[in-house]
């Protein structure tokens, strides 16, 4: 990363919103009445109190205390991937000089033809545009 691919905006503030797993503290099958909340990500920003508004109302002082002299930024970092060749380009054009090639093209074509014309001709084809059904 180049000093000139970053650019600081000064803000004086900035509203972000943090996603937070509250936890109904309970023993064995019995509630507790105690609650956890905590910002998922930041495993030292927690909070423990006898309600759920408590325990948030304390995480976000927590939040705030924590970044009172910090800042949360975002870039983006450009990785270089290998070019990778596709597995069949090593056999492109390796027929390009065959003088059987256009014998073969040709022979394909001819035997797909007579495939499609089986397939039409077939009891079980599908019936033609006028909505008929083949017959045997």
């Amino acid at each position: 990363m180049n000093a000139q691919s970053v650019t600081l905006l000064p803000q004086s503030s900035v509203k972000s919103s943090y996603n937070v797993l509250v936890d109904y503290q309970t023993a064995g099958k019995a509630k507790t009445g105690k609650v956890k909340a905590r910002v998922l990500g930041w495993p030292e920003c927690q909070a423990e109190a006898n309600t759920k508004e408590e325990a948030l109302q304390a995480l976000y002082q927590i939040v705030t205390e924590q970044l009172r002299d910090r800042e949360i930024v975002s870039f983006e970092v450009e990785v270089s991937q290998p070019q990778k060749e596709h597995p069949w380009m090593q056999f492109a054009g390796m027929f390009k000089d065959n003088p059987l090639f256009e014998e073969v093209l040709e022979h394909i074509a001819t035997s797909r033809k007579e495939l499609d014309e089986e397939v039409r001709n077939s009891p079980l084809s599908p019936p033609d545009s006028s909505g008929s059904l083949k017959k045997p």
